[in-house]
């Protein structure tokens, strides 16, 4: 599996600069691999390139402690022509969408969970 996965945090210049001091020290110890950092006073932006599955944990973990923070999740895994997005607050998976493409193609289905615990599903033929 090679996935590109971008994660941004938005919020409070003050909060951020703690979020990132905390989040990179749990990345470090759970061993995420290379990354590179872009940031602005006004958000956080990681990118990863992976071998294996996004380092979710340290980011979640992160949030809880900062509960203003927005923590959003883009993917992309282009060899099977999926991807998705997630956005998580206080710990906890607020949004999440996937979608699956032909290579080439239009998307051939879309399935995304609400906040509210809906799932939307569509599929095109």
């Amino acid at each position: 599996m090679n996935l590109t996965a971008t994660v941004t945090v938005k919020g409070d210049p003050a909060l951020l600069r703690e979020y990132r001091s905390r989040v990179n020290e749990l990345l470090d110890e759970e061993g995420a691999g290379s990354y590179r950092e872009l940031h602005t006073e006004k958000q956080l932006e990681y990118r990863f390139k992976l071998r294996g599955g996004i380092p979710f944990p340290p980011f979640v973990e992160t949030s809880q402690a900062f509960p203003d923070l927005t923590v959003e999740v883009d993917w992309t895994e282009a060899n099977e022509g999926r991807s998705g997005r997630a956005i998580i607050q206080n710990g906890a998976l607020r949004e999440q969408a996937a979608q699956t493409q032909a290579p080439g193609g239009p998307a051939l289905r879309d399935v995304r969970a609400e906040a509210d615990g809906c799932i939307r599903l569509a599929v095109t033929c």
